[in-house]
């Protein structure tokens, strides 16, 4: 989560540490305002973790480079997001085969444009490329799928609501939904999920924690939440 200009910036992150912890999603806000500190710099584990999902990562986009797809890497330094997102749409356009770290940003309307929706997919790919399970027919309008790389062997319900998020800004940026979208697993199989099965509910995350926010930051800002212990708390 980050606040840029008095705007408030939501990644798929924000979205599924909300669900899975509201203190988080507390914490966040306060180091985003820099009102908090982080207590520690460096975690050896955390680090370990990162780089174990940055070769996972690499493997993914190897194995499309050995399929001979063609791959448009998007350039996004600190402060460029806006840049890289335009950079995304022009490649769309181009209809170029895989789209690696492309970045997805609007803004939330009726909201006076406080908080805009930031989505970095490691992977869109040209749809047909990859085949549909229950091989009923695309759209037939060309358009792009999300495909995820995670360390995990089985899809985590994280995971795919982070997806379905990408596939929410994906669908504004290109003009049509997605029929499918995919991640790309730590046991080298691909999971596809049906992006209409799941839009619903990441709608209704995203929306309690835009009424958490707006209520973080008024005038009478909610109370800590109550420390009941959950899953979250091993991590």
């Amino acid at each position: 989560m980050q606040i840029t200009q008095g705007q408030i910036r939501i990644s798929a992150s924000d979205l599924a540490n909300f669900l899975a912890c509201r203190h988080l999603t507390r914490l966040d806000l306060l180091r985003a305002n820099r009102a908090l500190a982080v207590p520690y710099a460096f975690d050896v584990g955390f680090e370990a973790l990162i780089k174990r999902g940055e070769a996972h990562e690499r493997t993914v986009l190897e194995s499309f480079w050995a399929k001979g797809w063609g791959v448009t890497e998007i350039a996004s330094p600190f402060g460029a997001e806006a840049e890289a997102a335009r950079s995304t749409a022009d490649a769309i356009t181009t209809g170029v085969d895989v789209i690696y770290q492309g970045v997805l940003l609007r803004s939330v309307r009726g909201d006076g444009d406080r908080l805009a929706l930031y989505g970095r997919p490691d992977f869109l790919i040209r749809a047909g490329l990859l085949d549909a399970p229950d091989g009923e027919p695309r759209p037939d309008h060309p358009h792009y799928e999300v495909v995820d790389a995670k360390l995990a062997r089985s899809a985590k319900a994280r995971a795919v609501l982070q997806s379905t998020f990408y596939n929410h800004l994906l669908t504004e940026a290109q003009g049509i939904e997605a029929r499918w979208m995919h991640l790309a697993l730590g046991n080298g199989e691909f999971a596809s999920f049906k992006c209409s099965e799941f839009a619903a509910y990441e709608r209704q995350v995203r929306r309690l924690l835009g009424d958490f926010i707006a209520g973080d930051t008024g005038e009478n800002p909610p109370s800590s939440p109550y420390p009941e212990p959950v899953e979250h708390c091993a991590i």
